[in-house]
């Protein structure tokens, strides 16, 4: 093996310690340690075993003496003047115990003062008073037998006795001359032949190793800690020496390789970079001529060699005449104070080709200071196909604005129809159920049965109706994304019930049978009930109807998938059945199986539809199974912890943040605003008052944008496609990090203060189902027979729930517009009001506010009784940190701008976030 191979050998075994040192030293401190705490525990055993025999050996041999001290000297004696000596001595006046005895009862007595130890004398030759005597456990038959053998040599074991760790320790109980004639002739003894030095029995002593034990863990605790604190201490030490020595081997060795491999690499690299970028590079002095570089993109470029370029000057070489004026007047400027407006700053600029064309091109240009001298390296990059590109997009864009503006203007006017036929076909269908139920409960108490049936037919009429009515706005609101899901716990088999009962009537009408199988103890689930009852209604109708004289059933249960628990809801019938081809377009709006099956049972095709799309925004789905003449199941699935699925949003161009041209240091504005005329209005407005204004084009982008520039304040539009202003609201001030911003909210919602927000307990849409009314008013107020106020334009409205309310017991109360109310509300204090929300003089909005603004009638409970359709923005609530409310409609948006502009700078001094400010347009 050469020299040379064992240094490598060396090296590769030393180089890992080197590099990891703190380590080894690390590994070989903890092995020391554990070495150390091993010794020490095995000489802290040693020495408890040691100290242990040693006491227990001298306890042994101080009572064996006593023992013999208290035969020779004590016993004899007394017994030769008629001292009674016997085991039971206490029982005996004047006698004395047994030389055995006195050693048990002493070595009991020295035990109890603190020691802990145990004496015991065994033997297997017991005498009659001792019948217990023999030996009770392995060690004492062991000891027993061991000395017997070898009666010079004491037996010990450590074990534990009684629970404790401790030291048994038995030594032989020898025949002593004193001894042998009381033994040999007693007339009790089983054995009259005992000679000198025999073994009697085994005296044996307990002792109790819990003391030394502890002693011993005391000392070495006290001894591992600072034996810990040592090494600690020590290691710490070497580590903070070697960590910088490698510290400072390794800083300098990164410094060495890389200024070798800058010095290697930097001349061949800058110039590939040069060679190979996309971008014109050229280098000027600083005159502004060409001096060392003209990269072969600036050739091809410009049309200038790079010999032909050199030398020339800038202006005169790519710059038109018109600019060039402006150039070297700004390089002047430049070299007599050191700032120059367009150096480090990308801007677009017309470009001159040798030919003498015009081309649009992106311009930067970096000044180099070097050894007390200045030169410049311009970047030059032709935007010709951007430019285009981007001509033509502006052209789509606006395209897309205006079809976008048509469809926005469209959805606007189906909304506002939709909103009105819903006010107007309720209204009058309000007035002919109410009369109508009025006429029927009079016909049925005049008992003018003629008249039961035609009454009955209008009434079922008006709520088939405005059953239609519900249906159509249902799948309306659907469609354009505004329907609400309320999502609640309610009991699952309650529900069903409900359902059974409502279409018992029909299935006795059909002669069908209904079969409920649903455990009672199904449990509740997370969902909308209202939708899903409506939806299992409608199944359970379409199977009722399409039956005749057969069996529908309806069952539930709970099963668990892939982790989760669903609720599935089933209605089977036995009724006509449907064709593959039927099924394809159940589920499609106005659509029935075929035109005969609609000109026999009826009906709109909305129902399914309907019930599906129900099912779907709560993240389930309804699914049918059929065959021609057997019926049809259809099964109802829905996740049972609540809503999964949310609304798309519709996509939308993607925003470019475009922060306006402001002095350095001027507070950053975001405007947040799906509308481009608002958003350019507003940066051109605050610009000009010296804010520096970044902009967004939808909720999401608006979110990104705050948390990366963290703007000084932010101007919020409220009602936007993709996320509306309140969502980001709540996600701008849930963020620790953006909570403190200002936000100013620009809502084209006028009564976004109105509604719930006012206080409304509850609310129902007209006309009123009188059941639902009566279970509403207990849940609120608790018992009838309580006052109840209501306040309504409509005299038949008001009439009809008076009929209703009395006959529940309730004392009715009447008040045709909120003005009247508040003085009804001054008379007589009622437990509830019930509220329409369109009257006139002062409509339900209004009364609301000026009934909570009196401390006395804030809790009173209102439910809100209207034939308007309330939209999720009516029922929702402002934040509640509404600092001022702008007014954005008969004004002019100036003067909306002005005012922004003006509460800006106030909001932002007073702290970022303290108040929500909200604009209405």
């Amino acid at each position: 093996m050469t020299e040379q191979s064992v240094v490598r050998g060396l090296a590769t075994w030393v180089r890992p310690l080197n590099d990891r040192t703190i380590l080894v030293l690390v590994i070989m401190l903890c092995a020391g340690v554990a070495i150390t705490l091993w010794h020490l525990g095995r000489l802290s055993s040693s020495l408890i075993e040691s100290a242990a025999v040693g006491g227990t050996s001298l306890h042994s041999e101080t009572l064996e003496e006593l023992r013999t001290l208290y035969t020779s000297e004590v016993v004899g004696r007394l017994m030769a003047h008629g001292v009674n000596v016997t085991h039971d001595y206490n029982l005996h006046e004047g006698a004395i115990p047994l030389p055995a005895t006195f050693t048990i009862e002493l070595g009991r007595r020295i035990g109890e003062k603190g020691s802990g130890t145990q004496v015991r004398l065994f033997s297997d030759y017991p005498f009659p008073w001792r019948k217990d005597g023999g030996p009770r456990d392995a060690f004492e038959k062991d000891a027993l037998k061991q000395l017997r053998e070898h009666p010079e040599t004491p037996f010990y074991r450590f074990e534990d006795f009684q629970g404790r760790p401790s030291l048994r320790y038995a030594t032989a109980d020898l025949m002593r001359a004193s001894c042998i004639a009381c033994h040999n002739s007693h007339p009790a003894s089983l054995k009259t032949d005992w000679k000198l030095g025999d073994v009697r029995g085994v005296l044996e002593i307990v002792h109790p190793l819990d003391r030394l034990a502890a002693q011993s863990r005391s000392v070495l605790q006290e001894t591992v800690i600072l034996l810990a604190t040592i090494g600690v201490l020590g290691l710490f030490g070497l580590a903070l020496v070697v960590g910088r020595l490698r510290r400072s081997s390794e800083e300098l060795e990164q410094k060495v390789v890389e200024r070798t491999a800058a010095l290697r690499e930097s001349q061949d690299r800058t110039q590939l970079i040069l060679d190979t970028a996309s971008d014109a590079v050229i280098a000027m002095d600083a005159t502004g001529s060409i001096s060392t570089e003209w990269n072969p993109q600036a050739e091809a470029l410009f049309g200038w060699s790079r010999l032909e370029a050199q030398g020339r000057r800038l202006s005169e070489t790519i710059i038109p005449a018109r600019y060039r004026e402006a150039h070297e007047r700004g390089l002047r400027h430049f070299l007599d104070t050191g700032a120059g407006p367009v150096l480090n700053t990308r801007i677009e600029i017309e470009a001159l080709h040798r030919d003498g064309h015009e081309f649009p091109v992106e311009l930067t240009i970096l000044p180099v200071r070097s050894k007390g001298t200045v030169a410049f390296t311009a970047f030059v990059r032709d935007i010709t196909a951007r430019k285009r590109a981007e001509a033509e997009l502006a052209k789509k864009n606006r395209e897309l604005a205006d079809a976008r503006d048509q469809a926005e203007e469209a959805s606007r006017t189906k909304s506002t129809f939709l909103a009105n036929m819903s006010h107007e076909l309720r209204t009058p269908l309000n007035a002919v159920i109410g009369v109508t139920e009025m006429l029927h409960e009079d016909a049925v108490d005049l008992k003018r049965d003629d008249e039961l049936e035609p009454l009955g037919r209008v009434l079922r009429a008006a709520k088939h109706l405005l059953a239609l009515i519900n249906d159509i706005l249902d799948l309306s609101k659907i469609e354009a994304g505004k329907m609400d899901i309320h999502i609640e716990s309610f009991a699952i088999a309650p529900l069903i019930e409900d359902v059974v009962q409502t279409i018992a009537t029909m299935a006795a009408k059909n002669g069908n049978e209904l079969v409920v199988n649903c455990a009672a103890d199904i449990g509740t689930m997370n969902a909308d009930q209202t939708r899903i009852r409506q939806a299992l209604l409608n199944l359970a109708s379409n199977a009722n109807k399409f039956t005749e004289r057969g069996t529908v059933t309806i069952s539930a249960k709970r099963v668990t998938e892939e982790g989760r628990e669903w609720v599935t809801m089933a209605v089977t019938d036995t009724g006509i059945g449907l064709t593959p081809e039927q099924i394809g377009k159940l589920f499609q709006e106005f659509v029935q199986a075929e035109a005969s099956t609609t000109r026999k049972y009826g009906g709109t095709g909305l129902g399914l539809a309907i019930s599906r799309r129900f099912c779907q925004m709560m993240g389930g789905d309804i699914t049918v199974a059929s065959e021609p003449g057997r019926g049809s199941t259809f099964v109802l699935r829905l996740p049972a912890d609540g809503v999964t699925t949310h609304t798309a949003a519709a996509p939308r161009e993607a925003a470019t943040p475009r922060p306006s041209a402001v002095p350095s240091g001027a507070p950053t504005i975001l405007v947040v605003d799906d509308d481009q005329t608002v958003r350019e209005m507003m940066e051109r407005y605050l610009a000009r008052e010296g804010f520096s204004v970044v902009t967004a084009n939808g909720g999401q982008e608006g979110l990104r944008l705050a948390r990366e520039l963290h703007p000084d304040a932010i101007t919020l539009d409220v009602m936007m496609p993709d996320l509306d202003g309140w969502t980001v609201l709540a996600a701008i001030k849930g963020d620790p990090e953006l909570a403190g911003i200002p936000v100013i909210l620009v809502s084209i919602v006028d009564e976004k203060t109105r509604g719930y927000s006012l206080g409304a307990t509850d609310y129902m849409v007209k006309p009123v189902d009188r059941a639902r009314l009566s279970g509403m008013l207990r849940k609120i107020c608790g018992v009838v027979g309580r006052r109840v106020l209501v306040v309504d334009d409509d005299d038949m409205m008001r009439r009809g729930m008076r009929l209703a309310l009395e006959q529940d017991g309730w004392q009715v109360s009447e008040a045709e517009n909120g003005r009247v109310a508040l003085a009804r509300l001054a008379e007589t204090r009622p437990d509830i009001i019930m509220l329409d929300l369109m009257m006139p003089e002062m409509d339900g909005f209004e009364f609301l506010v000026e009934m909570r603004s009196r401390a006395e009638w804030r809790d009173i409970p209102v439910l809100v009784v209207t034939a308007k359709d309330l939209s999720a923005e009516e029922r929702s609530r402002l934040n509640g940190e509404v600092e001022h409310v702008l007014q954005k409609g008969a004004s002019e948006l100036d003067e909306l701008l002005r005012e922004i502009g003006r509460i800006l700078p106030g909001s932002i001094e007073r702290g970022r976030g303290r108040k929500v400010v909200e604009a209405k347009t």
